[in-house]
């Protein structure tokens, strides 16, 4: 089981996993809720590119825990959960602003994801010599980026949040329009969203979540 972490950035996390001043769960097993139960289980390396910030890692060290199975009622039948920096998605190596910004283009602009490949290659040339283009992102990869911007605005209007969170006016009209349109006012009003917590106020995707 993944569960998003709010940090302010890849290398936060990483500073974390390298200082060993990490999450404890001794208080409450996220798996089966009981105490004294998740224990740290190390750490597994994952592949992350982020040509928005010109990083690339091979190696980026994920924290996983174990649970132990104390409690009686878990919310999976995983044993254990990895604590994922809230911009990357599980099983993907571009993050998820990443999604969001090559998605935009391609709505904004209609066309198709071959050329949205091409914009990306003269948008992050030095990318694509550091890796095969098809290897650093390819139609299908692309093709699943919009999967799951759509999946997450299917969620967000079965929820019915929308009349809570945003002006009335501006639901309705993402409620009306096409499903371009749709996905294009989603896609601004995830990247612009703020949210104050604990004092502070945090932008974007993760004060959407």
């Amino acid at each position: 089981m993944q569960i998003p972490w709010k940090v302010d950035s890849l290398y936060q996390y990483l500073d974390m996993v390298k200082s060993g001043n990490i999450p404890d769960f001794s208080e409450c097993c996220l798996i089966c809720g009981a105490k004294d139960c998740a224990t740290y289980n190390g750490c597994y390396p994952r592949s992350v590119i982020d040509p928005l910030i010109n990083f690339f890692m091979d190696d980026f060290s994920i924290l996983q825990y174990l649970c132990h199975q104390k409690g009686d009622n878990p919310v999976t039948h995983h044993v254990t959960f990895s604590l994922l920096p809230w911009m990357l998605i599980p099983y993907h190596r571009l993050p998820l602003l990443f999604i969001i910004f090559a998605i935009k283009i391609k709505l904004q602009n209609k066309i198709s994801y071959i050329k949205l490949i091409t914009e990306l290659d003269i948008d992050f040339n030095n990318f694509y010599e550091l890796f095969d283009s098809f290897d650093f992102i390819n139609v299908n990869t692309l093709f699943v980026c919009k999967t799951i911007i759509a999946f997450a605005f299917n969620r967000f209007i079965e929820s019915g949040i929308g009349n809570r969170i945003i002006d009335h006016n501006l639901y309705q009209n993402i409620l009306n329009d096409n499903d371009n349109s749709r996905l294009l006012h989603f896609i601004d009003l995830v990247s612009n969203y703020k949210y104050e917590y604990k004092g502070q106020t945090i932008f974007g995707p993760v004060a959407f979540a």
